[in-house]
C-alpha cells in the first residue's frame, strides 16, 4: 500500500478541520493577484490625477499671466491717453500763442501803413523845416521797417516752429494711434 503524505494544518482549534498547504497556497496567491490588480489601479489613479493636477496648474499659470499682461495693456493704454491729452493741450496752446502773434503781426503792418500815409504826406510839404522834420520820421520809418522786418522774420520761424510741432504732434498721434491698435490685437 501506498502512503501518501498530506501536509495540512490546523485553522481552528475548536474544529477538526485541516486546510491543505496547496489550497492556502492557491489562496494566497489569488489574494497576491487581487493585492496586485488594486496596487495597479491605485498607480493608475495616482498617474492620473497627477496628470490632472499638473494640467489644471498650468492652466491658472497662463490665466495668471494672461491677467497681469491684461493689467499691462490698461495700463499702457492708460499713458497713451495721458500722452494725447498732452499732445491736445500743447497743440491747442500753441494754436493760440499762433493767433495771439498772428494779431500782433497786423496791429503792426496797421502801424507801418499809417506811418507810409504820414510819410507821403510829410512829403508833400516843401518847407525845409518840414523836410528835416520828413528824414526824422524817415529814420523812424525805416527803422520801424526793420523792426517790422524783425518781427516778420520771427514770426516766420515762429510759424516754422508752429509747423514742426504740428507735424510732430501728428506723427505722434499717428504713433500713438498704431501702438495703440497693434496693442489691443
Amino acid at each position: 500500500m501506498l502512503t501518501t503524505r498530506l501536509s495540512a494544518f490546523l485553522l481552528d482549534n475548536n474544529t477538526p478541520h485541516y486546510l491543505s498547504v496547496s489550497r492556502y497556497l492557491e489562496d494566497q496567491t489569488h489574494i497576491s493577484h487581487e493585492l496586485e490588480k488594486i496596487r495597479s489601479h491605485q498607480e493608475l489613479t495616482i498617474n492620473l490625477l497627477t496628470t490632472q493636477l499638473k494640467d489644471k496648474v498650468k492652466d491658472m499659470e497662463k490665466h495668471i499671466l494672461e491677467h497681469f499682461s491684461e493689467n499691462d495693456t490698461c495700463k499702457n493704454n492708460d499713458d497713451l491717453e495721458q500722452i494725447i491729452k498732452d499732445l491736445k493741450e500743447n497743440n491747442t496752446r500753441l494754436a493760440k500763442h499762433f493767433e495771439d502773434i498772428e494779431v500782433k503781426y497786423e496791429n503792426l503792418n496797421d502801424q507801418t501803413t499809417v506811418l507810409r500815409h504820414s510819410l507821403q504826406k510829410l512829403l508833400q510839404l516843401s518847407t525845409i523845416q518840414q523836410l528835416q522834420t520828413l528824414g526824422s520820421l524817415q529814420n523812424k520809418v525805416q527803422s520801424i521797417d526793420s523792426f517790422v522786418l524783425s518781427i516778420r522774420n520771427r514770426e516766420q520761424a515762429r510759424d516754422q516752429d508752429f509747423m514742426a510741432l504740428y507735424n510732430m504732434t501728428l506723427q505722434s498721434q499717428v504713433k500713438i494711434y498704431n501702438d495703440s491698435t497693434k496693442l489691443q490685437k
